[in-house]
């Protein structure tokens, strides 16, 4: 389901708790090909969201992502992690 730009930002990036410095980004040549949009709540590392441009799926990048959030959330305390996509 397609949302507008201004509900998904709402959902992910402007909920109380949010800590944009806690998104995991995706770069090659300068470009943007990933994400995992990450937050911590109750000792767990939630991944909300996570997305890899078309043409770079299945090189391990979405992978690569959640490895890196969910270590940067022990790093921050969080126990758990978990994908809600």
């Amino acid at each position: 389901m397609r949302r507008a730009y201004e509900d998904w930002r709402a959902m992910i990036v402007d909920r109380d708790g949010i800590d944009p410095a806690h998104f995991r980004v995706a770069r090659a040549g300068g470009e943007i090909i990933g994400v995992a949009a990450a937050h911590d709540s109750a000792g767990t590392t939630w991944i909300p969201q996570l997305a890899v441009r078309s043409d770079r799926r299945g090189q391990g990048i979405a992978q690569e992502l959640l490895a890196e959030a969910f270590e940067a959330g022990r790093q921050r305390g969080c126990a758990t992690g978990e994908l809600s996509t």
